[in-house]
Formats: structure tokens, C-alpha cells, sequence
């Protein structure tokens, strides 16, 4: 949990420019669905390989959490394999679409864990990490909130926001999980010095120590912004997820500081602000549902156009690739509720 994703539960900006946008919306499409075969799911995305491998990866996470808080030995050999699976099997982008196609789980801490894994590797392919490189960063990337064990279940699952009591007692787990990782032995300490740097920010804003720039582990730093934009997409106990765009949009602004302009540029690349399965709507009004990304250019993605500028369902699907298409653009993202797809 960072203390730049605790919302306060309010509207943001953009959902407040665009409410009464996405009330008309509603009107216009709620008696014009399209055909069941351009209603896909974004589950039905989701190989059933992929599937299988986030479960695991799942209760990897949750069998070691358990563990933890109860003060019993564990082993990560599981997670190596895992990890490692991953790479080897390139099934990296169907995980990412399985991140997006979240839904809201009771462990929270371990599908967090799971997300932010997948964020990070995404990371890591962006800066060229090498398989080796890649291994480690998913493993630590899988228990980088082990610490978090530490910390009193009502505080974690509280459904507002934290006081500054509760959350300097949330800014214990680094060092929670620094001494718990520790514990594995002297092969694990590059592993304990990352989880305890996961807070740490690039200016000397972050926490336990504050310190900045190359005295983070540049795992850290990778975990540490994968974290934020999780904790941002995703909801919580005290608020819901923003849009992908909405997150990328205050991590590149307010939050710039925060984090090394490198890892966030990679960011943009790898996750961009409109990623597969993104509503959007164009400057010529069509609606559509994003089905490519192109990261040297990842503003301008290809769309599956679903409804024509009167808010028509169209009989044939439409592809539009605006890396191609200079005159049309992207002019707002969609929550899924607002097509009343369900």
C-alpha cells in the first residue's frame, strides 16, 4: 500500500468532466447492444493456459502469506518455477489482459501481489532484462508485501481511509518483511534489500530510510511503481480503480517526481494509457474497443469500432488503426458499466 494511492474516496477530475458525458451514453446505448458476438468478454481473452498459471501464482502467494503470518517456514521454489514458466512460455500479455479483466477478490493481498507481478515483468521486458534478471524480479515482485503479514487485519481490510496512526503502522511492513525474507538465509538477501527499498522514491520521498537514485535497487524501483499503478486500477476497501488512462495521467503528472523517469517511461510503453480492452470513444464519435497497442506509438492504438457516431450498433465490426488514421484521435476512455456490458 503507497501512501500516493490512498484515495480518499472522491470523484476524480475526470469522472467529474465526464458523468453527465456518460449518462448520455447510457441513454443512447442502452436499447442498442451490439450483436452477442462483439460482446467478448474480456475473460474470454484470457487463455486457459494463462488462467491456470495466475491461480497457481495466486496460491503461490497465498500459501506463503499464511505462512508468514503464522510464523512457519515456507520455500520459494515454487515461485522460481513459476516465474520462470511465465517467461520461458511468453504468456506474459495474457496475464496482463487477465490484470485488466479483474475482478474484485477477497485476498486482496494476494491478487495485488499477482498484478503487480505482471506489471513488473511487463517492466522488465521493456528494459530489455535478461531471463536471469527476470526471474528475480518476478520473484521478489511476488512477495514484495510479505511484511504486510505483520500488519493487524483490520487496518489492511478497513473501508475507509487510513488515519496517519493506521498508516504509519502500514509503513512498517518493509522492514516487516525485510527481517522476514532474511530469515531464508544469506542466498536471500538481495531479496530482503529490494523488499525493504519497494517504498523508497526517487528523490528521497519514499520510506523507511529516504534515500533516492541509485541507492534504490532498480527491482525496487520497478516494484515500487508496478505497485502504485495496481493499487490505482484496482479497488479497494475505501474506494474503486480508476481507468488505466486516468492512472497513467496522474503518475505522469503529480506524481512524476516520484519515481526514475526511465522505469516511468518504460511504464508508458509497456502499459499505456489505453491498453487492450480499453472503451474509447474518437473525435468522430464511433465507440470503440481497443485490440492493439503499439508501443512506438501508444497513443494511437488500433480499435474495434462497436458503435457508429449516433450511437448505432454496427452490423459489421469497423477496424480503425490511428497509427494510420492522422485526423481521428482518441478523446476520452469509457468505463465498462457505461456500455452496459455485462
Amino acid at each position: 500500500i503507497s501512501k500516493e494511492a490512498q484515495k480518499q474516496g472522491k470523484s476524480s477530475p475526470k469522472e467529474k468532466e465526464t458523468k453527465g458525458e456518460g449518462l448520455r451514453i447510457r441513454e443512447i446505448l442502452a436499447a442498442q447492444r451490439p450483436c452477442d458476438e462483439t460482446r467478448q468478454p474480456k475473460e474470454e481473452m484470457v487463455s486457459d493456459e494463462s488462467q491456470e498459471v495466475y491461480d497457481k501464482l495466486f496460491e503461490f502467494v497465498k500459501v506463503v502469506m499464511e505462512a508468514a503470518r503464522g510464523k512457519k517456514e515456507f520455500s520459494l521454489e515454487d515461485g522460481f518455477r513459476l516465474v520462470s514458466k511465465v517467461i520461458e512460455d511468453h504468456i506474459i500479455d495474457s496475464l496482463y489482459i487477465k490484470t485488466l479483466a479483474y475482478r474484485e477478490h477477497e485476498d486482496v493481498l494476494a491478487s495485488h501481489s499477482v498484478n503487480v507481478f505482471v506489471y513488473a515483468i511487463k517492466l522488465g521486458l521493456g528494459l530489455k532484462y535478461t531471463r536471469h534478471q527476470l526471474i528475480e524480479l518476478g520473484l521478489a515482485s511476488l512477495v514484495h508485501d510479505i511484511g504486510m503479514t505483520s500488519i493487524p487485519e483490520e487496518i489492511i481490510k478497513k473501508a475507509n481511509p487510513l488515519d496517519k496512526k493506521e498508516f504509519n503502522i502500514i509503513k512498517t511492513h518493509p522492514l516487516e518483511g525485510y527481517g522476514i525474507i532474511s530469515s531464508l538465509g544469506k542466498e536471500y538477501n538481495w531479496l530482503a534489500e529490494v523488499i525493504l527499498q519497494e517504498h523508497e522514491r526517487e528523490q528521497g520521498q519514499g520510506y523507511p530510510k529516504g534515500i533516492k537514485g541509485d541507492e534504490i535497487h532498480e527491482y525496487a524501483k520497478i516494484i515500487g511503481i508496478a505497485d502504485v499503478y495496481e493499487t490505482l486500477t484496482h479497488p479497494r476497501p475505501h474506494r474503486n480503480g480508476c481507468l488505466p488512462y486516468e492512472a497513467m495521467k496522474e503518475m505522469m503528472g503529480s506524481q512524476r517526481v516520484l519515481f526514475s523517469p526511465k522505469i516511468l517511461k518504460t511504464l508508458l510503453s509497456q502499459l499505456t494509457m489505453y491498453p487492450p480492452c480499453s472503451y474509447v470513444k474518437l473525435n468522430s464519435n464511433v465507440i470503440g474497443r481497443v485490440i492493439q497497442v503499439h508501443s512506438d506509438r501508444p497513443f494511437r492504438p488500433t480499435i474495434e469500432v462497436w458503435y457508429d457516431s449516433q450511437g448505432r450498433p454496427l452490423e459489421k465490426r469497423q477496424i480503425i488503426n490511428l497509427s494510420e488514421e492522422p485526423f481521428l484521435h482518441i478523446t476520452e476512455c469509457l468505463h465498462e458499466e457505461d456500455l452496459l456490458l455485462e
